[in-house]
């Protein structure tokens, strides 16, 4: 029993630090857009010129 407890444990150790990972950067970008938005910013006023232009 004892054999598969420790990769039992970091599997979910793993697992817990990558959900966490992402619901920040999730997070992080969701209020990027909404202040994008609420700006009327979008990536496409950028300095530099799109392609084909």
């Amino acid at each position: 029993m004892e054999t598969l407890l420790m990769p039992t444990l970091v599997v979910l150790c793993a697992f817990t630090v990558g959900l966490c990972f992402g619901l920040i950067l999730g997070g992080m970008n969701r209020d990027t857009e909404a202040h994008d938005e609420a700006f009327g910013e979008h990536e496409c006023d950028a300095h530099y010129p799109r392609v084909g232009d």
